[in-house]
């Protein structure tokens, strides 16, 4: 689609099997730090065009679309999140000096964790926002059984297709966290994300990177060790609020307490898992985080007040980030779905229906690993 940032500019790394479409917004700020931001599994460079905003050139931001997905769709597998860690690793000599900041949010997290800890001497310090953190799956829920719980409602969006951007739009419009998201990001990431001609465009998500990256967040035990890996280099961010906006985020106090975790963990308060990188309050603390990961200049602090909470395992902070005293312009990116072909009253009820399936097919599954968080994850 047509809609572009206009202060990104794009770029092409040669890996395994052809090129990675990056995102590059530049610093405007002289001798300022690279970061480097990895999205969900279901998004795409422009996820991070919010942070991007909220960093205002105070370092240069690079954002791959992760292989499978829209710049960089055509590129072959195989998939998963090493394949990936790995064409970070390229992405890292090829496009700077290294080393460089690292940020994933979602399943980037883990990928980011994975990355860090495989090739310590590209990255400085590591920003976990809402994912890379494992738990076991509930009692009595078999593997499979978890995969499709999880990976069924994203395959099923994999196969709809809409009319045009506005039809998008509409559909993504009836989801909850909708009004929590920031409009102009929205905009950008919904662009990004569709392929094909109208009256028939889709996803540019590859329904089999879909499958294997997320089984592998849910299953893989090396993924779930890699954060463990990281030891004093690392941080976690975690949204408040859940997939659906609703009150239970996909981590709470108590069980990442309880996880015996060598890192400052940090809740960011009014988000949820979307908004804690689209929407103004959310972007406005990873960015900040991301520059005083770096080490920059003018990003210390998140605008917050930290509280300790001790535990046998260590002290953890809780950060209670003060409002951001910038205007939300609206909406939000999410994951790739597709709504129907047109936009009346049944497509409506359509499309609602679908939303009310996905919430209840994965909020039994909130206790696991971010298992939700592979079902629409930007």
């Amino acid at each position: 689609m047509s809609v572009e940032s206009p202060l990104a500019e794009e770029l092409a790394v040669p890996v395994p099997g052809g090129s990675l479409a990056v995102l590059r917004w530049p610093a405007a700020v002289p001798g300022a730090p690279t970061v480097l931001a990895v999205h969900g599994i279901m998004g795409n460079a422009q996820s991070w065009a919010v942070v991007a905003r909220q960093l205002a050139g105070r370092a240069t931001l690079l954002a791959p679309d992760l292989r499978g997905r829209a710049g960089s769709a055509v590129l072959p597998g195989p998939y998963g999140l090493a394949r990936h860690a790995a064409d970070l690793a390229l992405l890292v000599r090829q496009l700077t000096d290294g080393p460089v900041q690292l940020t994933g949010h979602s399943m980037g997290a883990w990928i980011s964790a994975l990355a860090a800890a495989a090739e310590p001497e590209l990255f400085t310090r590591v920003l976990l926002v809402d994912g890379a953190v494992s738990f076991p799956l509930p009692p009595g829920v078999a593997e499979e059984d978890a995969l499709a719980a999880v990976l069924g409602p994203a395959l099923d969006r994999l196969a709809m297709t809409f009319t045009d951007l506005a039809d998008y739009r509409a559909h993504w419009a009836r989801h909850p966290v909708w009004p929590s998201l920031d409009e102009t990001g929205r905009e950008l990431f919904l662009a990004r994300d569709l392929t094909g001609a109208e009256p028939e465009l889709r996803t540019a998500c590859v329904p089999e990177a879909i499958e294997t990256d997320g089984a592998q967040v849910l299953l893989d035990p090396e993924a779930a060790a890699a954060i463990r890996r990281l030891g004093g280099r690392a941080e976690l961010l975690w949204a408040e609020r859940g997939l659906q906006d609703q009150p239970q985020g996909l981590y709470d106090a108590e069980r990442l307490a309880g996880a015996g975790l060598e890192l400052v963990i940090d809740q960011v308060a009014d988000s949820n898992h979307y908004s804690i990188v689209m929407g103004a309050v959310g972007a406005a603390v990873v960015a900040e985080r991301m520059l005083a990961a770096a080490g920059a200049e003018h990003g210390a602090g998140a605008g917050g007040v930290r509280r300790p909470l001790r535990t046998a395992s260590g002290t953890f902070q809780l950060a209670v980030p003060r409002k951001v005293s910038q205007p939300s312009l609206g909406a939000w990116p999410m994951p790739r779905v597709r709504s129907l072909r047109s936009v009346d009253s049944s497509c409506t009820s359509s499309h609602s229906t679908s939303w009310r399936n996905e919430t209840s097919r994965t909020s039994g599954l909130s206790a696991m690993s971010l298992s939700t968080a592979s079902t629409a994850s930007m």
